[in-house]
């Protein structure tokens, strides 16, 4: 009696065993990538979207920016967020995520996706080069309880083969690449003008500084200056100059700013 036990024993082990790991098999894996993506996006709502073609893009699809779903309700108390579609427990009540910036397939496959540094942004299309090939000005705010250069700034976006690239700048007498980002502020603001050297635009930006470079006696105050630069497509790449002139404002009002003209 007692084998017998054993071996009924030793049956129902193998029968749950065997059940087990047939549920088991039998589970979906999300490892496709849909699956993935609408992770990616989850608690998050499309802000704006631009479509992407082959001939200016090299590529079909969207250039798609996201936000949380949260921003409205961390931004205005008064709003209540949608608990049917809350965001996960590691993020604290009411803090938003950082925007996401994707481009996606005509069949909603992610090829590129970016996480920006703060919660909002926006994004807006702009014609540079005087054909169809657009260029996505990517904003977000940076603005500080203190200081009058900090505020709004932007960058500037292109969609190659699927992936995001940013307009990058080589200064006219260095060799060094960076990437453009502008800021509006006080002290700070830049105009999309059309082109000084071609059919296409470019972008003017002038910067209100104290003249660092001034050597003043005890006491004094440094002299303010404002610097003039112009960036554009030279038909290769994009490239800059600058003139600094002496003096300035604060850029409250539009007519502080410099006269097109001055910049080189």
């Amino acid at each position: 009696m007692k084998g017998e036990c054993m071996i009924f024993s030793v049956k129902k082990i193998f029968l749950i065993l065997f059940v087990v790991a047939s549920l088991t098999a039998s589970m979906p894996v999300a490892s496709n990538k849909s699956a993935i993506d609408k992770d990616i996006t989850f608690g998050y709502f499309l802000y704006k979207t631009y479509s992407l073609d082959k001939q200016t893009a090299g590529y079909e699809g969207k250039i798609e920016l996201w936000i949380d779903k949260n921003y409205e309700s961390y931004k205005n108390p008064g709003v209540i967020y949608d608990p049917q579609n809350p965001p996960p427990k590691k993020i604290k009540e009411f803090e938003p995520r950082n925007a996401l910036l994707r481009v996606v397939s005509t069949n909603g496959k992610e090829t590129d996706r970016l996480l920006l540094e703060k919660p909002h942004a926006s994004l807006n299309e702009e014609m540079l080069y005087g054909n169809n090939k657009p260029t996505y000005i990517l904003e977000q705010d940076y603005t500080s309880d203190f200081g009058t250069y900090s505020g709004p700034a932007s960058q500037f976006v292109e969609v190659m083969n699927g992936r995001i690239q940013f307009l990058m700048i080589r200064d006219a007498k260095k060799s060094a690449l960076k990437k453009l980002s502008l800021g509006n502020s006080l002290k700070n603001q830049w105009k999309i003008v059309p082109s000084k050297y071609s059919n296409g635009k470019d972008i003017i930006f002038a910067q209100y500084h104290p003249d660092f470079g001034k050597k003043i006696k005890a006491g004094e105050s440094l002299p303010f200056v404002t610097d003039c630069i112009r960036f554009y497509f030279n038909g290769h790449k994009w490239v800059s100059k600058k003139r600094t002139i002496q003096g300035g404002s604060d850029f409250e009002e539009d007519s502080a700013f410099p006269p097109i003209e001055v910049f080189p």
